[in-house]
């Protein structure tokens, strides 16, 4: 019978190489688990009032509870600052993987190559498009390709001082507009009640009317014009029909309203102005700020024209040069 002896120190060699090279595998998977849940950071620029920015920090916690490996980083500045941000943005200065832009601004923004086209994401079924209305995601495209998705559109329309009105005894515009008598001419009538000098001293300490409701306004400009039936752009928007005959009446008719126009825009706030005119976001501020109550309406239509008003849409694209585009693009699909 043959014996084979056994070399221990081979063996015991041989046992801490297999229990070394098991503890390198486990590091290993453990450190490929932890890379794999590693958070991915969303930059998304936007303007924003203090009130506006509390409303987007709210959202972004909403999303990162139900998306926890992705952090959303908000970038802010107001309005007026954001003109001299964005090519900051768009030439990758600062990190942005998320771009807040006006409707207005879109087609600049895609010709400059700044913009991620979506309409991929759409025929590869990551995007649904049926929460929208088309003719919203036709100011969020350019040339029939999609670059972003309305986080809010917003018509310009008119607000009035409800407790001012009851105490002039005037019907509302709401009311007239519900009784379909929310005319121009009726306007007409209204401002003169409105416009009022209630010291005696020869001026006016009350108004109908905001100064921006006049010609040099461009959404109170192409509203009118719309309503009266009057084109605006042709159809390659090469040329400006300001010329039209029935643009030109629009426009007169506004100039015939100059005299119940208030100095200011803040004797709204004040109280001492009957009317203005807005978007849908200045309620977000007003609710906290005016110590009147207040109502909306549609602007008046002339006597044998529509009811029409401008919408501005403000869209969510994707840069170009995002880090994440597709951690992005649940983020906007989410807003």
């Amino acid at each position: 019978m043959t014996v084979r002896t056994v070399d221990s120190k081979k063996h015991s060699t041989g046992r801490r190489v297999c229990i070394t090279g098991l503890a390198l595998a486990l590091i290993f998977c453990v450190s490929a688990v932890f890379a794999g849940a590693e958070e991915i950071v969303v930059n998304f620029a936007t303007w924003a009032s203090a009130d506006e920015t509390a409303i987007w920090r709210r959202d972004i916690e909403s999303f990162e509870k139900l998306h926890p490996d992705i952090k959303v980083n908000l970038i802010t500045c107001s309005w007026n600052e954001y003109p001299d941000r964005v090519p900051l943005y768009l030439s990758g200065v600062i990190e942005v993987d998320i771009l807040r832009n006006g409707g207005q601004h879109l087609p600049t923004f895609v010709q400059l190559g700044g913009l991620l086209p979506l309409t991929p994401y759409v025929q590869s079924g990551q995007l649904d498009l049926s929460p929208f209305f088309p003719q919203v995601l036709e100011g969020t495209s350019h040339n029939g390709v999609l670059y972003g998705l309305p986080d809010h559109f917003s018509p310009w329309v008119m607000y009035y001082n409800v407790e001012l009105f009851n105490k002039l005894g005037l019907p509302t515009p709401y009311e007239l507009h519900r009784r379909g008598e929310w005319t121009w001419e009726m306007l007409e009538k209204i401002v003169k009640e409105c416009t009022v000098d209630l010291t005696g001293d020869g001026h006016y300490d009350m108004w109908a009317l905001p100064p921006r409701f006049s010609p040099t306004d461009p959404y109170v400009r192409q509203s009118v014009k719309l309503m009266n039936g009057g084109p605006l752009y042709n159809a390659d928007y090469t040329r400006y029909h300001l010329d039209d005959p029935r643009n030109i009446a629009a426009l007169e008719w506004l100039v015939s309203l100059r005299e119940y126009l208030a100095p200011n825009a803040g004797e709204w706030g004040r109280g001492n102005m009957a009317m203005t005119v807005g978007y849908p976001t200045h309620q977000v501020g007003w609710k906290r700020t005016l110590g009147f109550e207040f109502g909306v309406a549609p602007l008046p239509r002339p006597a044998n024209g529509s009811y029409a008003t401008i919408m501005t849409i403000n869209i969510m694209s994707i840069l170009q040069n995002a880090k994440n585009p597709d951690a992005a693009l649940k983020f906007i699909q989410y807003i």
